[in-house]
C-alpha cells in the first residue's frame, strides 16, 4: 500500500515520463560523413540522363496512398482556425485537430488566398508532399504530427519540417499493427530544445509519458536532437534512420504502458512483478543513497544498446523498437528478448525480410566493376596530397589563404584526405564518367541509376584512399634517427640517403613514395645544421679561407659593456658581393634581410669546403645553418688573438714586406695553439689578403 501512495504521488509530483536519450556525441558526426561526403560529390553533377529523381519517386508514391486514403471522398467547407477551406470532412477535422490551440504563426500567411486544405498545408510545409504525408501518416498509424504551438509557449514556433514529415511518413509505413493506433496516443508533438523538462539534459531526443486516468493525458514528445541525427542519404523508405528509430522508440514505451492500463495503473509491462520480460535481465528495484528508486539488472547483462541497460522501460522500447527495424542485430545480441518479441508483443510475425532490415547490397555487376577499378586514384590522390606536412607530430594541410598567408588544418592523414576539396573534385570527375559509362544501359533509369551512383559514390576510389592513409601514418611513425646516423658516418647529408636507409619504409605502392618520401623528409632535422656540426672535422684553416673569400673589407670599432665596463672590439664585414649586406660574422643574422646578411655569404663559400672534401651536400637548406658553434668559437678566436692585433702589429711598418712578416707572425702564433686544425693559413697570398682587406683600422 505504502509503495503504491508513494508511486501516485510521484506521478502527481512528476509526470511518469520514459526518456529516449541518444548517445553524448551525437551531434558531433563529422561534417563529412560518408553520406554527406557523397551528396558533396554528386551535387556536383548534371544529369546526363533525365530520370526520376529520388523526390518524385517518393511523390508519387505518397500521391497513391494519399488518394487510396482521401481519394473519391465527398468535398465540403469548414472553418479551419479562421480561415474557409474545402476538402474531406474527414481532413478538415484531422487538420483542426492537428493545428490544436495555437497554430503556428506561419498558418495564417499559408492560409490566405487557398481554397484547399491541400492549398494551405503545401504552403504550411512549402512542400506538395508533406501535404500529404501528415494525413497519410493518420489513416496509416492512427497518430496525428502535432502543429499546435501551445507547448513550445512564447517561444519560437517548432512545427515539423518537410524532411521530419517524411522520415516519420517512413517510420509509420513501418510499424506493424501491433503498434498502431494504441489507446491515448494522440498527437506527436514538436518541443524546442529550449523548453526542455527536469532533467532532460541536450542529449535527450524525445520522451514518452502514459495516460493517466482522470488528470493527465499521454504524451510524445521529440525534441531538435530526435530529428537531428544521422540519415542514410537513400530513400527512407528503403533503409532507417536516427529519427525513425526515434519515434518507433516511443511508441514501443506507449506499447508497454498498456500492461499499465490492464494493471489498475500500477505497472507497466516491463516493470509488473511477474513480468516474463523484466526477468530475462533480473531487473530489480531498489533505493539508492539519497532515496530514490532505482533499477539494477543481476541475472543476465545482454543488451540491445547501452541505452537498455538503463531501465526495464528502456530495455523494452529499445527491445521493441530493434526488434522492427534491426532485427539480425537484436537477434544476435540478446536472442532470448528478440524470442520474446517475436512471441509476446507481434504474435510470430517477424521482420527480417524487410527491405529496410536487410543489408543494402549493390546488385549492378557493371557499377561495381567500375567501382572496383581504381586505376590512376593512387597518381590523383597524391598529387592532391602535394602538399600535405607532417610537423609538431600532426599532419597538416593547407586550407586556404588570406593574402600572403596559408592556413593550415591539423589531423590524421585519412582526414585531410576525405576533407581535401582537390580530392572530392577528383571523385567527382570519376563519378561523371560512371554517369557516362552506365547511361547507355537500358536500364539506367528503372534501376535508379543516378540514386545508385550517388548513394555508393562514397567507394570511388575508397581502397586506394584507405591504403594511402595507413601508408602515410605509418610512414609518419617511422624512426630516422639510426637511418641519419648512417648517412652521417658516411659524410653524406642528402635527404636521400636517410630515407634509402630506413627499413621497410620504401616498401610501399610506387605511386606513394613521392607522398612517403614527403612525409619522411619532414622528419629529418636541416641537414645543413647538421653539417655545422661536422666543421670540426675540416681544417679550420679551409673553411676560414672560404669564409673570407667572401668579405672585401674588414673594419673595427670598440664597444664598452654597460655593466662590467669591458672595452670589446666588434669588427664589421663587408661583402665582396653586391647580393649580401655588411654585419658580423658569426654573431646574428640581420632579421629584416636574412637572405642578404653576409654569414649567408660565407656560408654559401664554406659549402666548396665541404664538397672539397667528399661530402655530400643536402638538396635543400639555408646554408647559414652551418654557422654553428665550432665555427663561432674557432671565429671569435681568429679575431680576438689575429684581427685585433693586426693594427698594433703593423703600426711602425713603412714597407709591405714588413706587414707581411707581422701578420704572418701573429697567424702563426694562432696556429702553435692547435697545429692540426689551423696550419695552412701562414701562405703569402692569403696573408697579403688580410692586410688589404683589414686596412683602414
Amino acid at each position: 500500500m505504502k509503495k503504491n501512495l508513494l508511486l501516485s504521488l510521484t506521478f502527481l509530483t512528476f509526470p511518469f515520463t520514459s526518456l529516449y536519450a541518444q548517445p553524448e556525441d551525437i551531434n558531433c558526426i563529422p561534417e563529412n560523413s560518408i553520406q554527406q561526403f557523397s551528396s558533396e560529390i554528386l551535387g556536383q553533377l548534371s544529369p546526363l540522363k533525365e530520370c526520376p529523381s529520388e523526390d518524385d519517386l517518393i511523390l508519387k508514391k505518397v500521391s497513391a496512398e494519399y488518394k487510396q486514403f482521401y481519394g473519391g471522398l465527398a468535398q465540403v467547407s469548414l472553418d479551419v482556425k479562421g480561415f474557409t477551406l474545402k476538402g474531406s470532412s474527414k481532413e478538415l477535422k484531422l487538420a483542426i485537430e492537428m493545428l490544436g490551440a495555437k497554430p503556428p504563426k506561419d498558418w495564417k500567411a499559408a492560409a490566405a488566398g487557398c481554397s484547399t486544405i491541400q492549398c494551405a498545408f503545401e504552403k504550411l510545409f512549402n512542400s506538395k508532399e508533406a501535404a500529404m504525408q501528415v494525413f497519410n501518416i493518420y489513416a496509416k498509424s492512427g497518430y496525428n504530427l502535432s502543429l499546435d504551438q501551445s507547448i513550445n509557449q512564447n517561444k519560437a514556433d517548432q512545427h515539423w519540417s518537410a524532411k521530419e514529415v517524411r522520415e516519420f511518413d517512413a517510420a509509420v509505413t513501418k510499424m506493424p499493427k501491433e503498434l498502431r493506433h494504441l489507446p491515448h496516443v494522440g498527437g506527436i508533438e514538436r518541443q524546442g530544445d529550449g523548453l526542455r523538462g527536469k532533467g532532460h539534459g541536450a542529449n535527450v531526443a524525445a520522451y514518452a509519458s502514459p495516460f493517466i486516468q482522470g488528470y493527465k493525458k499521454a504524451d510524445l514528445v521529440v525534441y531538435d536532437a530526435g530529428v537531428t541525427g544521422k540519415t542514410t542519404g537513400k530513400s527512407p523508405y528503403d533503409t532507417t534512420s536516427w529519427p525513425q528509430e526515434v519515434l518507433i522508440h516511443e511508441i514501443c514505451h506507449h506499447h508497454d504502458f498498456k500492461g499499465m492500463y490492464s494493471s489498475n495503473y500500477v505497472a507497466m509491462t516491463s516493470e509488473q512483478k511477474d513480468s516474463t520480460f523484466k526477468n530475462l535481465s533480473g531487473w530489480k528495484e531498489q533505493t539508492g543513497k539519497k532515496g530514490e528508486s532505482i533499477w539494477v539488472y543481476s541475472k543476465n547483462d545482454s543488451f540491445v544498446s547501452w541505452y537498455a541497460a538503463t531501465s526495464p522501460a528502456e530495455d523494452y522500447a529499445e527491445t521493441c523498437m530493434n526488434y522492427v527495424l534491426h532485427p539480425e542485430v537484436l537477434e544476435k545480441k540478446v536472442p532470448a528478448k528478440y524470442a520474446y518479441m517475436k512471441k509476446q508483443a507481434f504474435n510470430g510475425v517477424e521482420f527480417k525480410d524487410k527491405i529496410w532490415a536487410k543489408e543494402q547490397k549493390l546488385n549492378w555487376p557493371k557499377l561495381n566493376d567500375l567501382l572496383a577499378d581504381e586505376a590512376g586514384c593512387d597518381s590523383g590522390l597524391v598529387e592532391c596530397m602535394k602538399d600535405l606536412k607532417y610537423e609538431y607530430g600532426s599532419f597538416s594541410y593547407p586550407e586556404s589563404k588570406s593574402g600572403s598567408m596559408t592556413m593550415y588544418s591539423i589531423g590524421s592523414a585519412q582526414t585531410h584526405i576525405k576533407n581535401s576539396s582537390c580530392f572530392k573534385n577528383f571523385k567527382s570527375d570519376r563519378a561523371k564518367k560512371l554517369e557516362e559509362t552506365l547511361a547507355e544501359e537500358a536500364d539506367y533509369c528503372q534501376q535508379g541509376g543516378q540514386r545508385i551512383i550517388k548513394n555508393n559514390s562514397n567507394k570511388i576510389c575508397q581502397n586506394t584512399e584507405a591504403l594511402m592513409g595507413e601508408t602515410l601514418e605509418d610512414a609518419a611513425k617511422v624512426d630516422v634517427k639510426q637511418s641519419i646516423a648512417l648517412c652521417e658516418a658516411a659524410n653524406d647529408f642528402t635527404v636521400d640517403c636517410v630515407i634509402s636507409k630506413v627499413p621497410d619504409a620504401l616498401d610501399v605502392p610506387k605511386a606513394f613514395l613521392p607522398s612517403v618520401k614527403v612525409i619522411l623528409q619532414s622528419k629529418i632535422p636541416n641537414r645543413m645544421s647538421a653539417m655545422g656540426n661536422k666543421l670540426e672535422t675540416i681544417k679550420t684553416s679551409e673553411w676560414l679561407k672560404s669564409c673570407l673569400g667572401a668579405v672585401s673589407k674588414i673594419s673595427s670599432f670598440t664597444s664598452v659593456d654597460s655593466k662590467s665596463g669591458v672595452a670589446e672590439k666588434i669588427f664589421d664585414y663587408q661583402s665582396s658581393s653586391e647580393a649580401y649586406s655588411s654585419g658580423y660574422l658569426g654573431r646574428f643574422v640581420y632579421e629584416d634581410s636574412p637572405s642578404k646578411d653576409i654569414n649567408l655569404g660565407c656560408a654559401k663559400n664554406m659549402l666548396s669546403t665541404f664538397e672539397e672534401k667528399g661530402f655530400k651536400l643536402p638538396e635543400s637548406g639555408n646554408p647559414i645553418n652551418l654557422i654553428k658553434k665550432p665555427f663561432s668559437d674557432e671565429f671569435k678566436s681568429f679575431e680576438t688573438e689575429v684581427l685585433a692585433n693586426i693594427s698594433s702589429a703593423t703600426s711602425k711598418c713603412l714597407l709591405k714586406k714588413c706587414r707581411v712578416t707581422k701578420v704572418s707572425e701573429l697567424l702563426m702564433e694562432w696556429e702553435k695553439k692547435s697545429p692540426e686544425k689551423r696550419s695552412g693559413l701562414v701562405e703569402e697570398d692569403f696573408v697579403l689578403e688580410l692586410i688589404e682587406k683589414s686596412k683602414g683600422y
